[in-house]
């Protein structure tokens, strides 16, 4: 599987989870577990997070969700918050 393959298979699944515009964020492969990680980026206006409220730094209208893609069959599966953290310099 490619990882457009991957992609597209994470962005269709989480259409059908959330009713959201997504933009994709990030694709990691983990070869140990043979997965796509697909991070998908998406506005929630008016969501406000404990951690967002310490920095300024994070778009607090923004949330990342992490859609796994099996790399042999190509399914999405597992979908998992995406937690940001101020950056270190």
């Amino acid at each position: 599987m490619e990882a457009k393959d991957a992609v597209r298979a994470a962005q269709e699944y989480f259409d059908e989870l959330f009713e959201a515009e997504s933009v994709l964020e990030e694709i990691v492969f983990d070869k140990g577990k043979d997965v796509w990680k697909i991070t998908l980026g998406f506005d929630r206006p008016g969501r406000t997070s404990a951690l967002s409220l310490m920095t300024e730094q994070l778009n607090q209208d923004r949330s990342y969700k992490v859609v796994h893609v099996n790399n042999k069959d190509g399914k999405a599966g597992s979908v998992f918050d995406r937690i940001l953290r101020p950056a270190e310099y």
